[in-house]
């Protein structure tokens, strides 16, 4: 005998399900695993997938720009208070 268990849904979760069965990718809401995760998970949970990797990227990519631009300031100021010889 299979235990079923349930649990609930976070309401964006909910809402995604809602909208798949009322567009026809699942005949009801129990049949959305079996049949329309696959794109459900294509169409909408993927491309959430993306921005945060996308974020996650462009994060890493101002932190580094950021750390270069702080080195570049520190050499300007040493270069400006070295002392001068000749």
């Amino acid at each position: 005998m299979d235990a079923v268990l349930q649990l609930p849904l976070p309401e964006t979760l909910k809402s995604i399900i809602d909208r798949q069965v009322a567009e026809g990718d699942a005949p009801s809401e129990a049949d959305l695993p079996s049949e329309a995760a696959p794109r459900c998970a294509e169409n909408e949970f993927l491309p959430i997938a993306q921005a945060g990797i996308a974020d996650a990227d462009a994060e890493a990519l101002f932190q580094q720009t950021m750390a270069e631009v702080c080195a570049t300031w520190r050499q300007i100021r040493h270069d400006k208070n070295a002392p001068r010889t000749g």
